[in-house]
């Protein structure tokens, strides 16, 4: 799915204001992003982000949530008559107030065995393709020539656990985000970083694509999408029928203008 896929589908659809289905929040200045939040039993939603995930979610200079995963879910959320308050904070912050109840859904996340046994999945959206990034020149270009040598992965990631149940290297180091990992390669601390190709390439572009190469093609690709906490089946539903209404809307949109004639100038 394309990242203006959202934008057309607001274009062609009547979506209700980001106000009325966000109402986001700064970082709280100590403790835990998601100590305060309670498991809402109204109408309202609680849905966890991350504030570092570009380009799918984040949080943006007015500090509120943005990205492609916070787009989708307002479509989604307006289709589905849902009204959706999300709490920003670590990946990690957020499966842990998934997993414990205080908030019902998480934005965006990859599919792992490590939160099925507290989750329900909603249909994938995405595959997410994962690459290895590597300092120019080094003799790295695939998973075999990592073997036996250190590796640096998000933590929490859905690589992270990937690449610790099939023990794809002698060290893995966990960091907090994609930059720290590509600092570690270039300064030499690991011979590889194992980040989503998209997301390594883009940080990779902003400051270190002078010293780091995604090399070879991707090791693997991972499901994607909407998690909601265990036992909530009625949101799961609300959740599928509403994606599946907006990618048959997009997906119809996107068919009439490949049809569409071409203007004469």
């Amino acid at each position: 799915m394309r990242w203006d896929c959202c934008s057309r589908f607001k274009t062609g659809r009547r979506i209700a204001s980001a106000s009325a289905l966000i109402s986001a929040v700064s970082l709280l200045a100590t403790g835990s992003l998601f100590a305060q939040v309670l498991q809402t039993t109204g109408t309202v939603v609680i849905a966890g982000a991350s504030y570092n995930e570009p380009p799918y979610h984040f949080m943006d200079a007015a500090g509120k949530p943005a990205g492609f995963d916070i787009d989708l879910l307002e479509a989604v959320a307006s289709t589905a008559d849902l009204k959706v308050s999300i709490r920003l904070g670590s990946q990690n912050e957020a499966t842990d107030a998934l997993k414990s109840g205080r908030i019902r859904m998480l934005a965006g996340v990859f599919q792992t065995d490590d939160i099925a046994a507290s989750a329900h999945f909603c249909t994938p959206y995405r595959l997410v393709a994962y690459s290895i990034f590597a300092r120019k020149h080094s003799p790295v270009a695939s998973l075999d020539d990592l073997k036996g040598k250190a590796i640096v992965v998000r933590r929490g990631d859905g690589m992270d656990v990937y690449a610790r149940t099939n023990n794809l290297a002698a060290r893995i180091v966990d960091v907090d985000t994609d930059a720290d990992a590509l600092r570690m390669v270039a300064f030499g601390h690991c011979d590889g970083a194992l980040l989503s190709t998209d997301s390594g390439k883009h940080e990779m572009e902003q400051q270190l694509e002078d010293m780091i190469e995604c090399v070879g093609q991707p090791i693997c690709r991972l499901s994607y999408g909407f998690v909601v906490a265990q036992g909530e089946k009625e949101l799961l539903g609300q959740l599928n029928r509403g994606l599946s209404e907006v990618i048959t809307t997009i997906s119809s949109g996107m068919e009439k203008n490949s049809a569409a004639p071409s203007r004469k100038a």
